[in-house]
């Protein structure tokens, strides 16, 4: 999925809500994110993202210059990476919605 989102063209809503994933597979989704120019809207809700997980988020949003929409309900992130996310959303000039 994260290979396909490094190439898509069209897709612009992506909806992982319940769907559990690793800290690799997240950070493969995150370095998809980075590169993507066309997703606006992503959900991520229930799916048990924490720690490294967060951190490669944080970093995606860093550099994505389309996505608009996060949705992170109901994760474990703890108060270090939600600084992280926090750090990112001070570069970010896209994102409307957290």
């Amino acid at each position: 999925l994260a290979d396909a989102l490094k190439v898509n063209q069209t897709l612009t809503t992506l909806d992982l809500q319940w769907n559990q994933i690793s800290a690799e597979r997240a950070k493969s989704l995150a370095d998809a994110l980075k590169v993507n120019q066309t997703l606006t809207t992503l959900h991520l809700e229930r799916k048990e993202i924490s720690g490294e997980g967060a951190k490669s988020l944080a970093d995606a949003l860093k550099v994505n210059q389309t996505l608009t929409t996060l949705d992170l309900q109901w994760n474990q992130i703890s108060a270090e990476r939600a600084k992280s996310l926090a750090d990112a959303l001070k570069v970010n000039q896209t994102l409307t919605t957290l």
